[in-house]
């Protein structure tokens, strides 16, 4: 998990998230809003390399820990631009 993200956050170093919405119900937690991120973080005239997406995130909490993580967000734009930034 920390190789991934450290992976992640070479790709876009400002990835960040906005949380617009959070919802409780027992030990099941799901938050709505955006992820957003600027390839390699190098920003172009066209902003080509940034992207913001919807998103959302859903977490079981069992015994204080997390049992079940879950991220909803269609991840296609971001990979398509890390696809252009390889040509």
């Amino acid at each position: 998990m920390k190789a991934g993200w450290a992976g992640y956050f070479q790709w876009f170093p400002d990835y960040k998230i906005e949380v617009t919405d959070i919802f409780i119900q027992g030990d099941t937690i799901a938050a709505f809003g955006f992820a957003e991120g600027t390839y390699k973080g190098i920003k172009t005239e066209q902003n080509k390399n940034y992207w913001k997406l919807p998103a959302a995130w859903k977490a079981i909490i069992e015994n204080g820990k997390v049992k079940l993580w879950q991220v909803y967000a269609d991840t296609k734009i971001p990979f398509d631009i890390i696809n252009h930034g390889k040509q």
